[in-house]
């Protein structure tokens, strides 16, 4: 396999690699209607402002109650609905359905991961090189 196509696919396969955890929330994830039950504010360490905040959702399924923490900064108000997306069998790592609740850690961990791939080839130019003599 030449290089270049070597390259090609390793990002092909990455690329599949981080969207396939939201891709697989959409295609067998469960939706119920959730409801912001508190705002979470972590400080710096001075208590003057806040530098972060994070929505404290509760939902039921088959009965029993689920509490999530939503992603940070997100602007959901105490009192309001949202749907939040999981797998059947472990309601507990829910998320929120919204584009920055199922695809923000995938947006960070993309470039993140192309960077360090193309580094890789890169540093190493004759690393997937085809010719019988170049290890001996």
């Amino acid at each position: 396999m030449q290089r270049k196509q070597i390259y090609r696919t390793g990002v092909a396969v990455f690329i599949f690699a981080v969207f396939q955890s939201p891709a697989s929330y959409l295609i067998f994830g469960e939706i119920e209607k959730g409801r912001v039950v508190e705002t979470i504010f972590e400080y710096p360490g001075i208590t003057l402002l806040p530098s972060s905040s994070y929505p404290k959702i509760e939902f039921t399924y088959q009965n029993k109650s689920y509490i999530i923490r939503g992603e940070e900064n997100e602007s959901l108000l105490v009192g309001e609905q949202v749907k939040v997306i999981f797998f059947k069998d472990n309601p507990s790592k829910a998320k929120v359905l919204t584009f920055g609740g199922l695809f923000i850690n995938s947006i960070i961990q993309l470039p993140i991961g192309l960077l360090i791939w193309w580094a890789l080839f890169k540093s190493f130019p004759n690393l997937f090189n085809s010719s019988k003599d170049s290890f001996f």
